[in-house]
C-alpha cells in the first residue's frame, strides 16, 4: 500500500512493555508504516534500550514528562510534517495483529469520509475478552460506555460501523481531519481527550468508524491506590470540561450528573475494601472545584500527598 502511515507511540518509563509494542509494530504487514517513539523524558534505560535495538525506530526525546496528550501532540505534529496521510497514535502498552494497521487504513481508504478508524480491542491477558468495540456515548449523561466490554468475543461486534468515539489505546486519524479541527486539548492532560477529539472530529462532518477485522490487544489493570485517586481526580474535572466543550445536556443535569457519579465513587471503593474510601471523594471533589476555578492541565501537588495514599 501506498499511503505513509506513522505510528506515533507514547513511551514513559515503559522498559517492562516497550519490546512487545515495537515489536508487533515492526511486524505490521500490508501496510507502509513508520514508527516514531514520543519520549516523555523517560529514566528507565528504555530510550537506550530502543536506540541500541531498533535503528529502524525514529525517537523524539521531549526531556520532560508533557503529559498524554502534549506528548502524542508532538508525535502527530512530526507525523504531519513528515507528510503522513494516516497517523496511528498507540500506547507502549499495546500488541497489534500483524494485519491490524492494515486493515483500518484499509478501511479509511474504502470510506472516504472517516476521520478515525479504530480496532477491536482486547485484554492482553485475556485474548478471547473484549476491552472496547468501539464506544457509545449516552448524551443524557455525556458518558461513554465502551460496547462489549468484558464480554467473550462471540462475533457480536463483527461488523464494521460507525460509533461516537474510540478507545484511545489505539487509532487511526485521517491526517487531513486532524489538519481541520486539531489535536489533542491539553487542558485535559489525561482522561476524556481522546472523546473530545473523536466528538470533534464528527461535529465536523466525518465518520468515527469500528473496524473490527483490526485485533489489538492491551495490557490492563487497576494500578495503585495513588493511580486511582489521579484517575478520579481527572474524570471529574475533565467530564465537567467535556460537557462544557460538548453541551447535550443541560448545567442543571450535568452538575447532578458528577453528584451521583462522586457517590458512585464511594461506593465502588467501598465494594471493592479499599481503605479510607472517602478518598476517592474528595479527590473528585478537587476536580470538580479545578474546574470551577479553571485550572486545567496536570493533577495539582495535593493529589500525589501522603493523605491519598
Amino acid at each position: 500500500m501506498t499511503h505513509k502511515v506513522v505510528a506515533v507511540v507514547l513511551n514513559w518509563n515503559g522498559m517492562d512493555v516497550i519490546e512487545t509494542c515495537l515489536d508487533s509494530l515492526i511486524a505490521s504487514r500490508d501496510v507502509n508504516m513508520h514508527v516514531l517513539v514520543v519520549d516523555n523524558g523517560s529514566t528507565d534505560g528504555s530510550i537506550e534500550y530502543v536506540g541500541e535495538h531498533y535503528p529502524e525506530v525514529t525517537q523524539l526525546e521531549l526531556g520532560e514528562n508533557t503529559g498524554f496528550c502534549e506528548g502524542n501532540n508532538r508525535g502527530m505534529q512530526w507525523a504531519l510534517d513528515s507528510g503522513a496521510d494516516y497517523i496511528f497514535m498507540a500506547n507502549n502498552d499495546i500488541k497489534v495483529d500483524p494485519f491490524a494497521v492494515a486493515e483500518l487504513v484499509k478501511a479509511a481508504v474504502e470510506n472516504p469520509d472517516a476521520g478515525a478508524v479504530g480496532s477491536k480491542i482486547y485484554f492482553m491477558d485475556k485474548p478471547d475478552i473484549i476491552q472496547s468495540a468501539g464506544v457509545e456515548i449516552n448524551r443524557e449523561k455525556l458518558l461513554g460506555q465502551h460496547r462489549g466490554a468484558r464480554e467473550k468475543d462471540d462475533g457480536k461486534f463483527d461488523t464494521m460501523e460507525p460509533v461516537d468515539s474510540l478507545m484511545g489505546c489505539a487509532l487511526l486519524f485521517r491526517s487531513k481531519a486532524l489538519e481541520e479541527v486539531g489535536f489533542l486539548d491539553t487542558r485535559f492532560h489525561f482522561y476524556h481527550e481522546e472523546t473530545d477529539l473523536c466528538l470533534r472530529i464528527g461535529e465536523n462532518g466525518w465518520k468515527i468508524l469500528f473496524v473490527p477485522k483490526s485485533k489489538i490487544y492491551h495490557r490492563s489493570g487497576y494500578g495503585m491506590i495513588e493511580r486511582r485517586v489521579r484517575n478520579i481526580y481527572y474524570s471529574r474535572r475533565n467530564h465537567f470540561l467535556l460537557w462544557k466543550k460538548h453541551p447535550y445536556i443541560s448545567t442543571t443535569r450535568a452538575w447532578r450528573n458528577e453528584m451521583r457519579f462522586l457517590l458512585e465513587e464511594y461506593f465502588i471503593a467501598r465494594a471493592g475494601k479499599y481503605n479510607r474510601p472517602y478518598i476517592y471523594v474528595i479527590a473528585g471533589a478537587i476536580g470538580i472545584f479545578d474546574y470551577v476555578r479553571g485550572r486545567f492541565g496536570k493533577h495539582p501537588k495535593i493529589i500525589e500527598s501522603s493523605f491519598f495514599k
